[in-house]
């Protein structure tokens, strides 16, 4: 039987990415504890340092844009007109297949 897959949160990886950047303990102890392989504590610390910039930024935050995007009225209305468009596409299409 297959092992299911297991999602890690942003703030257990977090807190392991930390952990391997206090080298306290080498990566292989920290993936022994928290039963990982160490590639994935070594991709998640790159991508940590990669994006740690961000931390700093002035920029929206993800959430914020997403918020402001989907809140502004034109934006509603092309997604509904590109939803209902869509929509016709798709019954015209299974009208000619039927």
């Amino acid at each position: 039987m297959k092992r299911k897959r297991r999602h890690f949160g942003a703030k257990f990886k977090t807190k392991v990415v930390l952990e391997a950047l206090k080298e306290r303990e080498t990566i292989q102890q920290i993936a022994s504890k928290y039963e990982l392989h160490p590639n994935q504590i070594t991709n998640w610390k790159k991508q940590f340092l990669e994006n740690a910039d961000q931390a700093f930024s002035d920029d929206k935050s993800a959430a914020e844009l997403k918020k402001a995007v989907l809140t502004n009225p034109t934006t509603t209305i092309l997604y509904k007109m590109n939803r209902e468009a869509l929509l016709r596409n798709v019954n015209a299409s299974i009208s000619l297949i039927s």
